[in-house]
């Protein structure tokens, strides 16, 4: 009888149930669409953070402190930066001061610059292992054209070198030393090594006192054992994985700068991060939004459950009392009431969950917080409904007879 009372009210109220079941729905939906905003918001920031390349550059913090030979990187302070574990790839140029000279027989004899009497020219190095990076404009050789001879490439620079080891000299020197002809030049930085010449380059290179020579990086950091090699440039690559922490990594260079003691220049980190920032700011600022937001919504949604209950409660006031004066229990009256209002929420829940699995698919970690938002909202609509009938029902029946729909 109790069941079939409820239907009865339930169909004949059309208006009631279908506003009650709107209602519903459409809550469910609506925080339902915001958590998979927030969802997917969140995905995309994790996977700009975790896919999106950070270059970074250590650069001198005063630019009017020269060095000889451009080098104003101690090796120690690049390997810590290397060993630093935010580091997956580092293109590195070492920079230093010497001399060249117009090779001849007696030179590998004597092992020293000497032997090549009063030919001798200061030059600087520049080592490299990547010549497209350095003829690039991460490099320092943009402005610079490499020209080879016969049996060598660009090659020769990524390779590792032990003792004599190829060089590419400026066009000047080339003819200079006469390198084209004699095929070797000696050179001397950081002890005496006889090069290959391996060709010539035209044009200029950054950051250069005078036009250097271009050598393998491997045979530069093999040139003295007893000094620690220098550098001009160390642009490198951070570890997506740690995108998030790129304040610690500046907090990293500036201990490696201060490792450096006072014999070379402070340092600072450019961090080349605008393309991270221009893509994941919007989106964190869309999160903020909606995290701000869905509580709101979640806690309007329950207050209006609650308060659609007993508003309809109190428009069947004058049901509550003919169910009394028939003898129906203050406790089955307010049972009548609940199961209205909770069929009713019932049937606008399934409809808001349903639509909300229809649009955002089956997703465990949403569906879970949707079952939780639908028994906050049930929950809600009963407990008004229960504390509504209880102040009803709690009244003379004849008094209640009163009251005007």
């Amino acid at each position: 009888m109790t069941v079939r009372f409820v239907w009865r009210h339930i169909a004949r109220s059309r208006l009631k149930t279908s506003l009650t079941i709107a209602l519903a729905a459409g809550f469910t939906i609506g925080l339902g669409a915001i958590r998979l905003s927030i969802a997917d918001n969140g995905e995309k920031i994790d996977r700009l953070y975790e896919n999106t390349p950070v270059e970074a550059e250590l650069l001198q913090a005063d630019t009017s402190v020269t060095f000889p030979g451009g080098g104003f990187l101690r090796g120690s302070t690049v390997d810590a930066l290397l060993e630093s574990g935010y580091v997956t790839d580092a293109y590195l140029e070492g920079a230093s001061s010497g001399a060249a000279v117009r090779y001849t027989e007696d030179m590998e004899k004597s092992g020293g610059i000497s032997a090549g009497g009063d030919d001798v020219s200061d030059c600087t190095i520049r080592a490299f292992a990547d010549e497209g990076t350095f003829l690039s404009a991460a490099g320092s050789g943009e402005g610079a054209a490499i020209t080879y001879l016969d049996g060598w490439d660009a090659s020769l620079f990524a390779q590792d070198w032990y003792g004599s080891f190829p060089v590419v000299l400026p066009k000047a020197l080339y003819d200079q030393l006469e390198a084209g002809e004699l095929g070797k030049i000696g050179l001397s930085c950081r002890g005496f090594r006889v090069c290959e010449a391996a060709g010539y380059y035209e044009g200029s290179v950054d950051g250069a006192d005078a036009y250097p020579i271009l050598a393998p990086l491997s045979a530069y950091r093999q040139l003295s054992d007893s000094r620690a090699p220098t550098y001009c440039k160390a642009h490198v690559t951070l570890d997506p994985a740690l995108n998030r922490e790129l304040e610690r990594f500046t907090e990293i260079v500036n201990d490696a700068a201060a490792s450096q003691g006072t014999l070379l220049t402070a340092l600072r980190a450019v961090i080349w991060d605008g393309e991270l920032r221009q893509a994941v700011e919007p989106l964190e600022r869309a999160l903020s939004l909606m995290e701000l937001l869905y509580p709101v919504v979640l806690v309007l949604s329950l207050l209006t459950a609650a308060g659609m209950a007993v508003l309809f409660v109190l428009m069947s006031a004058k049901d509550a009392a003919i169910l009394r004066i028939q003898g129906t229990s203050r406790l089955r009256t307010t049972v009548i009431f609940v199961l209205q209002q909770g069929i009713t929420v019932l049937a606008g829940l399934a409809v808001g969950l349903a639509g909300s699995l229809l649009w955002t698919g089956v997703r465990p970690e949403l569906a879970g917080a949707s079952l939780v938002r639908a028994a906050l909202y049930l929950a809600a609509a009963v407990a008004g409904t229960v504390l509504s009938a209880a102040s009803v029902t709690g009244k003379n029946p004849l008094e209640m007879l009163q009251v005007k729909e």
